[in-house]
């Protein structure tokens, strides 16, 4: 992984002023983000923001599957993967077969691939 110094204040600046970018935004903003993938919009990326307990995930644009899996890698079945209605197939590419659409835009572990805490 490589590492670009205000990579996820660059692109928090970059996403449209739209509520529907309103949680991707903050996370990137948090001081706790890590981006995985691209370092565009235009070439999509995945963020994961990991503040003690509390973890949630994003797919922004179409990035590779490797991003995706990664930004999952590490997750409990609370961690909500979030993207957007226009983009909402995107992570079926990247996530591991425990995975799967809460919503249409949602993602989320399925029952059958949380194991035991």
């Amino acid at each position: 992984m490589t590492i670009v110094l205000g990579l996820p204040g660059r692109l928090a600046a970059e996403l449209p002023d739209e509520p529907r970018w309103l949680e991707t935004r903050a996370m990137l903003r948090s001081g706790h983000a890590t981006v995985f993938g691209g370092t565009t919009i235009e070439a999509g990326f995945a963020v994961r923001m990991l503040h003690g307990a509390f973890s949630v995930a994003a797919v922004v644009g179409c990035p590779p599957a490797t991003a995706i899996a990664a930004v999952v890698e590490g997750t409990t079945g609370m961690t909500p993967l979030l993207a957007q209605i226009d983009n909402a197939d995107v992570p079926r590419c990247g996530l591991p077969s425990v995975w799967a659409s809460a919503r249409s835009a949602r993602w989320s572990r399925s029952r059958a691939g949380r194991g035991r805490s």
